[in-house]
């Protein structure tokens, strides 16, 4: 029988303005359609799938910027602009800059931040490699590790072209192109694995990336405005003003986004419904079952079996 191919999904959280979803639906990935909606979209290129890999060249403007956000598949970014990006993946920040490249495995949370000048649009290439593909060369990431390349010598500064090159060979889909797209793609992830030490340091910790890390590795647990201001001995004012400084959302908002992505990925890996429920800090499942539905529009077992079909 032949295998299923996965298809190519992005969860987002929070609403986002009909410029966004048009940047989605260009680089055919799944997005809202409403309000607290979620709907997933198959890839509209390679068969409305994403199998092996799919590079495109993207830019970011203000209107099209994504709030938080994660992929069942893993991301490779190029940055080919003068714009100096603040990335936010996990609760680490990163500052990327021109010819910088970006490997964020599937399930981790990221987005970007802002970027300076905003007068010149923000332009990288896009790699979404699939979870058969990585399978399929044995490539064995760290959940929790990212790879970041600075394009400070030549071997990284190669890197950037085998992306540029990924791009064109998608687009052009010359003869042979899925194997020159495949073997470039081998290389660059045989790269960052070689070199996993990221070049590009995460910004000095401040309060903010505490804030996050804090709510990150305690979940499980009943996370309260009023408990984390305490842990920290601040006031909830000054935690209240750092997210909407850093991210535009408030604690809770902050909070209930970590926890529907995490409960995603979960019930990606089998676990069981109501073990995602306490995993993930909901006191009971009736109030975990109304908040997944509102955010993604399908409750939790639908999103199992949507993902069992596609799978």
């Amino acid at each position: 029988m032949k295998k299923k191919e996965k298809a190519a999904r992005t969860y987002i959280q929070g609403n986002i303005s009909p410029a966004q979803q048009s940047h989605m639906d260009l680089l055919g990935f799944g997005f809202p359609v409403a309000p607290g909606e979620f709907r997933a979209k198959m890839d509209s290129y390679a068969n409305t799938v994403l199998w092996r890999v799919t590079a495109k060249h993207d830019v970011l403007t203000p209107a099209s910027q994504l709030p938080m956000h994660s992929h069942n598949y893993l991301e490779i970014f190029h940055y080919t602009s003068e714009s100096q990006v603040e990335y936010l993946i996990g609760s680490q920040r990163y500052i990327v800059q021109k010819g910088d490249i970006i490997c964020v495995p599937p399930g981790i949370c990221h987005q970007v931040l802002r970027y300076e000048p905003q007068n010149i649009p923000c332009s990288r290439d896009l790699i979404a490699v699939g979870a058969d593909f990585l399978e399929s060369i044995g490539w064995n990431y760290q959940p929790e590790q990212y790879y970041l390349l600075r394009a400070n010598n030549a071997g990284h500064q190669e890197l950037g072209n085998l992306c540029a090159l990924c791009v064109r060979e998608y687009e052009r889909q010359e003869l042979r192109w899925r194997d020159m797209l495949s073997s470039y793609v081998q290389i660059i992830l045989t790269q960052l694995f070689r070199d996993p030490k990221p070049s590009i340091q995460a910004e000095p910790g401040g309060f903010f990336e505490q804030l996050l890390a804090y709510i990150n590795s305690n979940l499980s647990l009943k996370l309260t405005l009023t408990e984390t201001a305490r842990h920290f001995f601040t006031s909830e004012r000054t935690i209240t003003r750092e997210f909407q400084k850093n991210l535009g959302t408030s604690f809770y908002r902050y909070v209930t986004q970590r926890r529907l992505l995490t409960a995603r990925n979960l019930i990606f890996n089998d676990m069981p419904l109501m073990e995602v429920c306490r995993r993930v800090g909901f006191e009971d499942y009736p109030t975990f079952f109304r908040a997944f539905k509102k955010e993604y529009g399908i409750s939790p077992r639908e999103m199992r079996e949507i993902d069992a079909m596609l799978n």
